[in-house]
């Protein structure tokens, strides 16, 4: 049920509980492993079937890196992913994070979902809308801690969310690595859309997020279904014409990484929205990620805590209320819309380095979970 209430006093910045969170850098995991105890268990996982479908493009370097890191982690954890391949239109969504001059890291941020199974995910945020973001406002990170009716929202919000059957995952690069392609490698590059209408770093952006997104939807997709690519309107496409240049770049881009049949595949940006405001607020939730992930990494580069794969660290108070309480929330991997991130750090000779952020919550947190919520909306019809 949706509490209109505020669930922390906004005024006092008492937030939810917030459970201690400790973090792991950890490198790319070993081979699949027999579970030896439970012979039964390990004969079943061998033959589990798989969400994610495998690049196998070398070439393609840390986004082939990535690939191959998701695939040992699921056959690790059967539980890693679920699939978002059911329903006719795959979402894909997208925001970013990190330009500050704080941050040492720049954070890109995808939630996959199943549209068709998001219904009750969207009957609280409809009602959150009608009851408390009367104005149209997003909850965006940016400014969660000064705004009350943002605050108010934050806990419901995500709690119903935890419902979406999908993957919000967020890759974050260090600053220090100034391009992840090599120059020789532009994959064809279409003519037909003229690179200077870009500066370096405008163009690096939207390269990045053209292969990260090409990955995960190629890892994710179902044969014949439809892919709507939704990205925050920022810098890399303030306007219709970068828009059009985008849709070029990203569906050539596209191409090289499928390995099913999709049907259509559409490309829109959060003012493309149809007046319900559904598309911003699925793009609230790579938001959140986004920002508070690129705080908590560019603290723990600054912390050392990024060096070794074998430590375990606590969350600091340093880190700001928002951050912790966002970072608790994408500990908790009990639901259906399941969380990962990555971080893609500076090497040696401009390598880069490769390393998956794990986070275990010393404890669970009661208001981000759910089911007594949505079983009162079976069970009355409503939120």
């Amino acid at each position: 049920m949706v509490c209109a209430s505020p669930p922390f006093n906004h005024a006092g910045t008492k937030w939810p509980t917030i459970r201690n969170v400790i973090f792991r850098p950890a490198a790319a995991p070993p081979g699949y492993r027999q579970m030896s105890h439970n012979q039964g268990q390990g004969e079943a996982l061998k033959h589990m079937v798989s969400v994610w479908r495998p690049l196998n493009r070398p070439e393609f370097g840390v986004v082939d890196s990535i690939s191959e890191s998701v695939r040992k982690e699921e056959r690790l954890d059967p539980h890693l992913l679920v699939s978002v391949s059911r329903g006719p239109t795959l979402a894909v969504v997208s925001d970013y994070a990190g330009d500050n001059s704080t941050f040492g890291f720049h954070s890109y941020s995808f939630l996959l979902a199943d549209l068709a199974f998001a219904w009750y995910w969207d009957e609280v945020r409809r009602a959150l809308r009608r009851s408390v973001l009367k104005d149209g406002r997003r909850l965006s990170y940016k400014k969660l801690q000064s705004d009350e009716n943002r605050a108010r929202c934050l806990v419901p919000f995500l709690r119903a969310a935890n419902s979406i059957p999908g993957l919000l995952i967020t890759l974050l690069v260090d600053k220090r690595v100034k391009s992840l392609f090599k120059p020789d490698l532009d994959l064809g590059f279409p003519e037909a859309v003229p690179r200077n209408r870009w500066r370096a770093a405008q163009f690096e952006k939207l390269m990045r997020i053209a292969h990260f997104s090409a990955l995960l939807i190629s890892g994710l997709v179902g044969d014949q279904q439809r892919v709507l690519w939704v990205s925050d309107q920022d810098e890399i496409v303030p306007n219709n014409d970068r828009h059009i240049d985008a849709c070029k770049l990203f569906g050539h881009v596209l191409g090289h990484y499928l390995n099913c049949d999709v049907g259509r595949c559409q490309f829109a940006t959060t003012r493309g929205d149809d007046g319900s405001l559904v598309l911003e607020d699925l793009a609230t939730l790579p938001d959140l990620s986004a920002g508070a992930l690129a705080e908590l990494v560019s603290w723990m580069a600054k912390a050392g805590c990024l060096a070794s794969t074998s430590v375990l660290a606590p969350m600091s108070q340093d880190i700001s209320m928002k951050a912790r309480a966002l970072v608790n929330w994408l500990a908790d991997g009990r639901f259906t819309l399941k969380k990962l991130a990555f971080v893609i750090e500076h090497g040696p000779g401009d390598a880069v380095v490769l390393k998956r952020l794990r986070l275990f919550p010393e404890e669970l947190t009661p208001e981000y979970d759910f089911r007594s919520d949505l079983e009162h909306y079976v069970r009355t019809g409503r939120v």
